[in-house]
């Protein structure tokens, strides 16, 4: 069974995956309009309504999703330390100028768009673990190896949990799961 498209701009691009994605998507889209929709509100495509908001977000999610499936995979792997190091520097800013919102000190408000910058924080640190375990002389038996990866994992986590985002920190922690992966000794 062939599993990815093999000629043209979408070449070597996960189809069968893309279309589970895209149901998942269209179900978020079902579940939240079914669970927001009012017939007290006035019109039923005003910005006001939350799953317009929504649509809104998946529509920037899927063109975002599109360019970052065409760049090229090399320009993760150049720019994964600097995107790494963008994002902590993101979570310091929300740090010191956050908004609490529910307990945390975890989001950015620029104007009406809210940024959780763990979430950045969490494919950046993804990105440079990735481009960390792919070193030419990198091996996971090596304590110092490991080190490295358990503190690049451990700085963000530090920064999240003094925002008091444990549930942020706990999926943060989940990219040990990928050591097992490569043959952490249990």
């Amino acid at each position: 069974m062939q599993s990815s498209v093999k000629s043209g701009i979408f070449e070597g691009i996960d189809m069968p995956i893309i279309i589970y994605y895209m149901v998942l998507v269209a179900i978020s889209c079902l579940c939240v309009t079914s669970a927001t929709i009012s017939e007290a509100e006035g019109s039923m495509f005003s910005f006001s309504n939350v799953y317009i908001k929504h649509y809104m977000w998946v529509g920037v999610s899927l063109i975002f999703a599109l360019a970052v499936m065409l760049l090229d995979a090399s320009l993760f792997h150049k720019w994964a330390y600097i995107i790494y190091g963008a994002g902590i520097l993101l979570l310091i800013a929300t740090l010191l100028f956050g908004t609490e919102i529910n307990g945390a000190r975890a989001w950015l408000v620029l104007g009406p768009v809210r940024i959780q910058s763990g979430e950045v924080v969490k494919i950046a640190a993804s990105l440079a673990m990735a481009r960390m375990m792919s070193e030419y002389n990198f091996s996971i038996s090596r304590p110092s190896d490991l080190f490295r990866v358990f503190l690049l994992l451990f700085v963000p986590l530090l920064i999240i949990l003094m925002q008091n985002d444990t549930g942020t920190g706990i999926v943060l922690c989940s990219l040990l799961f990928v050591l097992y992966r490569e043959g952490l000794n249990k």
